[in-house]
């Protein structure tokens, strides 16, 4: 009875593996760097919240987060507090656009 028992929860583990499904997205790091960069340098300052109006859902809001936080890092653009609460504005770093040859993306 308990060898019978230790193959049926052997059986019942192995019809109960997780499984893991990989989803390929339409957008990516790179175009949403690449998009970040352009809209910041064409308006200036932008909103953080104006970036986030062209998101098709959750993961892409992600991709453009990321994107903004490594650009931040890089100095080609900088993240102010603005009057209220959870007001941040985006700026374009004029002295980084003389760089910009060095943008390189991983």
């Amino acid at each position: 009875m308990k060898t019978f028992e230790r193959v049926m929860l052997k059986l019942n583990e192995r019809q109960n593996k997780p499984t893991h499904t990989v989803i390929q997205y339409n957008y990516t790091l790179e175009e949403s760097r690449s998009y970040m960069l352009d809209r910041v340098r064409e308006e200036k300052t932008v909103s953080f919240e104006k970036i986030f109006e062209i998101c098709e859902n959750r993961i892409h809001a992600i991709f453009l987060f990321l994107s903004t936080l490594e650009l931040i890092q890089q100095k080609f653009m900088t993240i102010l507090v603005g009057e209220g609460k959870n007001n941040f504005i985006l700026e374009f770093n004029e002295n980084r656009a003389e760089d910009e040859h060095e943008l390189v993306f991983p």
